[in-house]
């Protein structure tokens, strides 16, 4: 059973949700903080909702556990993961339809990629799963590359993925209000580094 609190942020009461959820014979509470809710999708991965500089960030991340003297052991967020803005997160949103057609490929590898923001990526392509990632242009070349700052979704952990994120949106409906960018001319376009991150080179 779900338990609702409230707490408050930015002048307005929002609900933090404490989920629980079944890790084989174990029942594991989803772990809460008053400004930081975290919803399991894999054993040590999460959906996490907080804010930071006065922005709301969603982190997709995988966690590990540490030894600590004072404390036991504990869970600490590792660089495997991407943080998205709300932008960002309405962009992935917008194309899970199309994520899943490309998961759903049976006759042909499929090689897909989609910008969500700045240098963040979501693709899918022969590993049956989808790759969200940071990339980066190396200097004198034009094509971006992959670097070591993402999350590889095998495929068996997209279904959970999509309802911890479909959860945490119905929790925050604002989270739903974000629009992608819309830019009237190139002017505007340039100076956009969600949109151009690389500049023309893209």
């Amino acid at each position: 059973m779900s338990q609702r609190k409230s707490v408050k942020r930015l002048g307005t009461s929002l609900p933090i949700i404490k989920v629980k959820t079944e890790n084989r014979n174990t029942n594991v509470a989803e772990h809460i903080q008053a400004d930081e809710v975290k919803l399991m999708f894999a054993p040590r991965r999460y959906v996490v909702f907080s804010r930071f500089n006065n922005m709301d960030q969603i982190h997709i991340r995988e966690y590990e556990v540490k030894a600590m003297k004072a404390m036991g052991q504990c869970e600490y967020p590792t660089k495997r993961g991407v943080c998205l803005t709300l932008k960002r997160l309405k962009m992935l949103t917008n194309r899970l339809q199309e994520i899943d057609e490309q998961l759903n490929l049976q006759d042909e590898t499929p090689n897909y990629k989609v910008h969500l923001g700045a240098g963040i990526y979501a693709s899918v392509g022969a590993l049956n799963g989808v790759d969200l990632r940071r990339y980066w242009i190396p200097e004198g070349q034009l094509e971006c590359l992959p670097t070591k700052s993402g999350i590889f979704i095998p495929i068996r952990q997209w279904g959970s993925l999509k309802e911890k994120i479909a959860e945490l949106i119905t929790s925050y409906p604002h989270l739903a209000e974000a629009e992608e960018c819309f830019h009237q001319n190139q002017m505007k376009l340039v100076d956009c580094r969600e949109c151009l991150p690389f500049g023309w080179a893209m």
